[in-house]
C-alpha cells in the first residue's frame, strides 16, 4: 500500500516537469521571434540610412556612383521588413509599430527616393499571412 502513494507523488512531479519544460520551450520561441524582429530593425534602419548617404551624395555631387548604396539598400530592406513584420505578427502592437515603420519607409522612397534618383524602389508590402 505504501508503494501507491509514492508512484502518484511521483507521477505528479513528472507532469509539473513536463508542463515547466514545455513553458520554457515556449518562451524560448516567443524570446527568438524577439531578437530576430530586433535585427530585422536594426538591418531596415541602416538600409534606410544607406539610401539617405546615397541619394545625399548624388544630390550634392551629380556623381551617379553615389546611388549605388540607395540602390544596394533595396533587397536588404525588403528582407528585413518581411522578417520583422512576419516575427511580429503574434503581438497586434508589435504587429502595428511594424507596418506604420513599413509604411513611413514607402513615403520615404515614394517622396525622395522616386523624386531624387529617378528610381521607385517600392518594397511591397510582405504578406501578413504567412506564420
Amino acid at each position: 500500500m505504501a508503494f501507491r502513494p509514492v508512484m502518484v507523488a511521483l507521477a505528479v512531479v513528472m507532469l509539473i516537469t513536463l508542463v515547466r519544460f514545455a513553458a520554457v520551450a515556449q518562451f524560448d520561441a516567443r524570446q527568438d521571434r524577439y531578437l530576430d524582429a530586433e535585427a530585422a530593425l536594426a538591418t531596415s534602419r541602416q538600409s534606410m540610412l544607406d539610401q539617405q548617404t546615397g541619394l545625399r551624395g548624388w544630390q550634392l555631387s551629380g556623381d551617379r556612383r553615389f546611388l549605388a548604396p540607395y540602390l544596394s539598400a533595396r533587397t536588404p530592406l525588403e528582407r528585413a521588413d518581411a522578417t520583422l513584420l512576419a516575427n511580429t505578427s503574434h503581438d497586434p502592437r508589435l504587429a502595428a509599430l511594424a507596418l506604420s515603420n513599413w509604411r513611413d519607409q514607402q513615403a520615404w522612397i515614394d517622396l525622395w527616393g522616386a523624386k531624387g534618383s529617378g528610381h521607385r524602389p517600392r518594397v511591397p508590402l510582405p504578406d501578413l499571412a504567412q506564420p
